[in-house]
């Protein structure tokens, strides 16, 4: 597993948050064997994502950050009490606000996990 240091297309917007995630001593990993498009491990803050598309990709990583900031402001509240889907919501809702800053464009053209692994070689 390579890990995603600076992505030089669609650049600056996920090359500025990994680069504020690393500073807060997260890791950024693609992994294509994910069955979704990304996932959080906690004990390592390690977010994983399995999505082509940067602009989705942005918000696959910002998603899981809405998990971890979650988690850290509702303690284990927030496995005991939400539901899964209560939980996808917080995520959401948690990503929306980190995203404002991001001005995520929606006409960005997707592009393939392969030729977006080759921005971090």
């Amino acid at each position: 597993m390579k890990k995603l240091n600076i992505i030089k297309d669609y650049s600056y917007k996920i090359t500025n948050l990994i680069q504020i995630l690393t500073i807060l001593n997260f890791n950024v990993e693609i992994d294509p064997s994910l069955t979704s498009a990304g996932r959080i491990y906690y004990s390592t803050k390690t977010i994983k994502i399995n999505e082509s598309d940067p602009k989705y990709a942005l918000m696959t990583i910002i998603h899981e950050l809405g998990h971890y900031i979650g988690l850290r402001l509702l303690g284990i509240v927030y496995y005991l009490f939400f539901s899964k889907k209560l939980r996808e919501k917080t995520a959401e809702i948690i990503g929306g606000i980190i995203l404002i800053p991001f001005q995520i464009d929606l006409n960005v053209p997707k592009i393939s996990i392969k030729e977006w692994v080759k921005f971090h070689k």
